[in-house]
């Protein structure tokens, strides 16, 4: 979903999702989770001017922002038998890693770009961290049941979701 070097947009689903700017793929969240911790940061300088009455105050930059949440992977029942979770746990673990043959060079390869949808916000950027904790196993030592904490890094580059994302940010601080 790319349109003249950036990502589409895409309607307001029901449910969280992951998606893949580069491959398509996408994870929809069967139950939004139930926390979001957010972490935004800006760094500012201070410098004193001669016969100032106090000190000047600039905005040098942003730090990193990042969305942190919970997800459960739940196979118990039905699936439990046809693979568990892999699939979705092989979803996720496509969004941590540059997707490249060349390994030697890899470092040069940025993460892959992701959108994050939870209700109405949309956030571009990728998946900087994720911990799976697998409790549940099937009888083939699948897992039937895994928690994935998520870090997901937002892009604050100037790109059509972040102009979206700050005109929301203003519409509803004008109300």
């Amino acid at each position: 979903m790319r349109e003249n070097g950036t990502i589409s947009a895409i309607p307001t689903p029901d449910k969280g999702f992951l998606y893949s700017a580069n491959g398509g793929v996408i994870l929809d969240f069967s139950v939004n989770p139930a926390q979001l911790h957010r972490q935004e940061q800006a760094t500012f300088n201070t410098s004193m001017s001669p016969g100032a009455p106090g000190a000047f105050v600039q905005y040098t930059g942003g730090g990193e922002r990042n969305v942190t949440f919970e997800l459960i992977l739940d196979a118990i029942g039905t699936r439990a038998g046809d693979g568990g979770v892999l699939r979705q746990l092989s979803i996720l673990e496509s969004f941590t890693y540059p997707d490249t043959n060349d390994l030697v060079n890899a470092q040069f390869v940025p993460p892959p770009r992701a959108l994050l949808g939870v209700g109405p916000r949309i956030w571009e950027g990728y998946v900087s961290m994720i911990q799976f904790t697998e409790e549940r196993f099937n009888v083939r030592m699948e897992p039937v049941y895994v928690k994935a904490q998520l870090t997901f890094t937002l892009d604050m580059w100037k790109n059509d979701t972040s102009r979206r994302m700050h005109q929301t940010r203003r519409q509803f601080l004008s109300r």
